[in-house]
């Protein structure tokens, strides 16, 4: 999990450098998104201490990835909505 955690860290550290210029909502769900999970892959790191956290720790990753499903959804809705046009 230590590397997991150094690649998406990277990932959410250089979109969040790329994502200050766009203020939409999509691009702030999608930034969150990475840091939940994130943030969840960091918890995976103690979860042989605690038992507990490794309950935690998934549950905090269903919801970065459910994050990152309705920032897809929304693209999809949107794509088809311009394509109209």
């Amino acid at each position: 999990h230590i590397t997991a955690l150094l690649f998406i860290s990277l990932v959410t550290y250089e979109y969040a450098k790329t994502s200050k210029n766009n203020k939409s909502k999509s691009s702030k769900l999608l930034l969150g998104s990475f840091a939940i999970i994130t943030l969840s892959q960091a918890m995976f790191v103690f979860a042989k201490i605690a038992g507990l956290c490794y309950i935690l720790a998934e549950l905090t990753q269903l919801i970065g990835y459910i994050g990152l499903l309705i920032v897809f959804i929304r693209i999809l809705k949107n794509g088809k909505k311009t394509n109209k046009n």
